[in-house]
């Protein structure tokens, strides 16, 4: 059957022995598509000189001629000559790849420099061929009545990712690779698509004044105008920016992007065990670097401002893990001051009103959306008639400045209605406790 099928296809279409044996190229373990093919071929060859020996000239020329013209076998073409028989030149190319497969090595050397300048542990190489020739691969591949072929992509793909390995000792990755190299062998085109750098840590914040990610200039919308003197930026100075810069020096990488569970107010410091974070690095050429001395680096450039510790390699899925504000519990330490004089007996109400008590809140971008968050409870500290700081222990999430000035209505209950009293918040540090990560 997969000699006739074979023949079939042949007489319909030149073939090269990659594309011809490829219809077949679940059959046979430890060899390759252009091996197949050409075995189809020589005993087809075989066949044919066989038939003409035994008296059957006619279909066993034919055959040869098929072989010689559409199979582009040169044993058949010498088989006829010495019969004593003209074969025209071919001059044909493969109906499917186009002879593009056997100028596949140079298709590779062109990955592999492209790859150079770059340093990872794994990659991956995805093709991309003209729409014309998977409608001839379908055309193909029905007359074929294929059950063990490989697709024209899934060929390329492999040839190409296993001699790109074997030259930069580098593992094909099909899960997560660090680099995703897209080929189109019928044009030399090729697109180098490098994936996020992602590194987990915890921060600490012990300056006022630095919000935690870079705020577009209002101007010119992060584009850089004079008034932003053309950083595109409100602040110069964000906690990502600070722990960033170093990190996109040394991976070479474009930009930089900071995930945290919640977002710290700019005049909030951030003290405790850190608050969790995943720095993604956009396009980074330099994957291998060392943390350690990274981690001193971003500290010593930014004494007294933030610090970074426990930092470790990380991925895309560990991103929504950090940012899960539900496994996050925060202690709030609060200096206020109220419009009114506050009397002991209104701050053990609050005390009370405050213990295991349901917080709702509308979330900052609206649309109604309700998020509920739980106040565990709350120290209390008179240092005056009207200046008061609160120990806040709380549930991640909790916006902690409405919470406690009842700032646009957004959050209720909040400490400004239950004292009903205006309340104006003078300092506001979080203690972070997190479960490990």
């Amino acid at each position: 059957m997969l000699v006739e099928v074979s023949k079939e296809l042949l007489k319909s279409y030149p073939l090269c022995d990659s594309c011809l044996g490829r219809q077949f190229a679940m059959l046979i373990h430890g060899t390759t598509n252009e091996a197949r093919g050409r075995a189809v071929k020589l005993i087809l060859a075989a066949e044919g000189h066989k038939e003409v020996l035994e008296g059957r000239k006619k279909d066993g020329v034919a055959l040869l001629r098929i072989l010689a013209v559409n199979g582009m076998l040169g044993e058949a073409k010498d088989t006829l000559e010495n019969l004593g028989l003209e074969v025209r030149e071919s001059g044909k190319k493969c109906y499917l790849c186009n002879d593009t497969i056997a100028g596949v090595d140079k298709v590779t050397a062109s990955v592999v420099e492209a790859l150079k300048v770059y340093s990872f542990k794994s990659f991956l190489i995805g093709v991309k061929v003209p729409s014309g020739v998977e409608e001839r691969e379908d055309e193909v591949r029905s007359l074929a009545r294929a059950k063990f072929s490989e697709s024209i992509k899934g060929e390329f793909s492999r040839r190409i990712g296993k001699i790109v390995s074997e030259t930069l000792g580098k593992p094909v990755e099909f899960k997560t690779p660090d680099i995703l190299v897209v080929v189109n062998p019928f044009t030399a085109e090729l697109e180098v698509n490098v994936n996020p750098f992602y590194v987990f840590g915890r921060y600490l914040k012990m300056k006022r004044e630095i919000p935690q990610t870079a705020k577009p200039c209002r101007s010119c919308r992060g584009i850089g105008c004079q008034e932003c003197g053309w950083t595109g930026k409100q602040l110069r100075e964000s906690v990502e920016d600070f722990i960033g810069q170093p990190i996109m020096e040394a991976t070479k990488g474009e930009q930089v992007r900071l995930h945290a569970a919640v977002r710290d107010g700019v005049d909030t410091l951030v003290l405790g065990n850190g608050r969790p974070f995943i720095l993604e690095v956009k396009r980074p050429r330099e994957r291998l670097v060392d943390l350690k001395a990274l981690e001193k680096e971003v500290n010593v450039r930014n004494a007294g401002k933030i610090a970074v510790k426990d930092l470790k390699f990380s991925t895309r899925d560990e991103v929504k893990k950090v940012k899960l504000v539900d496994k996050v519990n925060e202690a709030y330490r609060a200096l206020i001051e109220t419009e009114a004089e506050v009397t002991p007996e209104e701050l053990d109400a609050l005390r009370k009103a405050l213990t295991m008590c349901e917080v709702r809140q509308l979330t900052v971008k609206g649309l109604g959306k309700v998020k509920n968050r739980l106040v565990y409870g709350v120290e209390i500290q008179a240092r005056s008639s009207r200046l008061i700081e609160l120990r806040i222990s709380c549930q991640g999430g909790l916006y902690m400045r409405g919470f406690i000035t009842g700032e646009g209505s957004r959050v209720t209950p909040n400490i400004r209605e239950i004292l009903n009293k205006k309340v104006e918040c003078l300092e506001l540090d979080v203690h972070v406790q997190t479960e490990e990560h």
